[in-house]
């Protein structure tokens, strides 16, 4: 078994510090005061889009400094930019974020893996490709308009809707795709003589 190797007092004093510094500083970027301020940043390539809010500039800058990676880019509006590779940029502070100048703190913290993750996502050549649409369900097919419903039936018969669906479920009915009604006054008179048959038992 290989035994850790044990650090000295000012060694541990030195990552002490460094995990309260990460800390509060993890704290200041997306914890903040409740009522404290916020910056969103709205990012965008070939259809895929990306929105991250920080409780601090410095977050927000570390962010949108990932998403630049050093290119040149273009303003397009007062708050909006577009890079060499086609990224959007946008934010209400955007001019604020950009010019902000980090500490040697600040410059030393490391964004949370995930927020790469979702830059790597955006930044690639990729396109998005939407879901195909839902087939839209014909309102003529499903439409009960005309029917015989099954309420019709029973009000005679003195008995719920959900026995009614009890006694034909029991007896192999199938519902019917458009519920529990029919076109023809022969299927309904079928219908009705069955439910009536169960119902004196």
């Amino acid at each position: 078994m290989t035994r850790r190797k044990k650090l000295s007092r000012s060694a541990r004093r030195k990552l002490q510090i460094t995990r309260v510094v990460h800390n509060d500083l993890f704290s200041q970027a997306f914890i903040g005061l409740l009522d404290g301020p916020r910056w969103v940043v709205y990012s965008s390539k070939y259809g895929k889009t990306d929105v991250a809010v920080f409780r601090a500039c410095f977050a927000a800058k570390l962010y949108t400094d990932a998403i630049i990676a050093g290119e040149d880019y273009e303003w397009k509006e007062d708050q909006k930019i577009v890079t060499d590779s086609m990224v959007t940029l946008h934010s209400p502070q955007l001019k604020e974020i950009l010019q902000y100048a980090l500490t040697e703190k600040e410059h030393k913290f490391e964004l949370p893996d995930e927020y790469f993750e979702r830059i790597n996502r955006l930044r690639s050549d990729t396109k998005y490709i939407p879901p195909p649409p839902k087939e839209a369900r014909s309102k003529s097919r499903h439409s009960r308009k005309g029917m015989i419903l099954i309420k019709d039936l029973i009000a005679p018969l003195k008995i719920s809707g959900r026995e009614a669906r009890g006694i034909l479920r029991r007896a192999g009915v199938t519902k019917p795709d458009h519920g529990w009604a029919w076109r023809s006054q022969e299927e309904a008179t079928k219908i009705s003589d069955l439910l009536k048959e169960h119902t004196k038992k």
